[in-house]
Parts: structure tokens; sequence; C-alpha cells
């Protein structure tokens, strides 16, 4: 899906803390369970980096509490594939 963030999106964001405004973007893909593959940029859709993004369109943002504070994620691209991601 292409439109909104669900399970099986690839997803490119912005995460920004809002205390000291560290900026980091990064692009995942949103699987099931016991897909997980950090090297391969794949989440678990009920992880909290998934949970944070499922539901949001390209440009909307939210707001989450993370261990290092709270953060700021933002949709900046939804993708068919990783390689289009990257590009």
């Amino acid at each position: 899906n292409t439109e909104r963030v669900q399970l099986g999106s690839i997803v490119r964001f912005r995460r920004t803390y809002l205390e000291g405004g560290e900026e980091q973007r990064e692009t995942w893909e949103m699987v099931g369970y016991g897909e997980l593959n950090v090297q391969n940029k794949k989440v678990s859709y009920n992880s909290p980096l998934a949970q944070a993004l499922i539901g949001l369109e390209i440009g909307d943002t939210r707001q989450v509490t993370t261990p290092r504070g709270m953060a700021e994620y933002e949709v900046l691209g939804l993708y068919e594939n990783m390689e289009e991601a990257t590009e």
C-alpha cells in the first residue's frame, strides 16, 4: 500500500527527538510477526516503531514517547519495493 502505512508497507520516515532536535531518516518494511529482520530493514507490525507509523499517510506526523524521550515521526514516502525506496 502506497497510500497509508500498514502491514506490508515500505515507509521512509523522519524521526526528530523533540529534546535536542536530533533527526534521523530511515526506511523500513512493516512485516508480520516472526518476519523481523533488522539487517534487511524489516520490522514487525506490532513493534513500537511500526505502531508509531501505522495508519499515517505521506506528510502525516505523530508524536510518540520513546526510551530517549518524545519523538515526532513524519512519513516522507511509501514505496512498492525497497529498491524504489533507496533511489
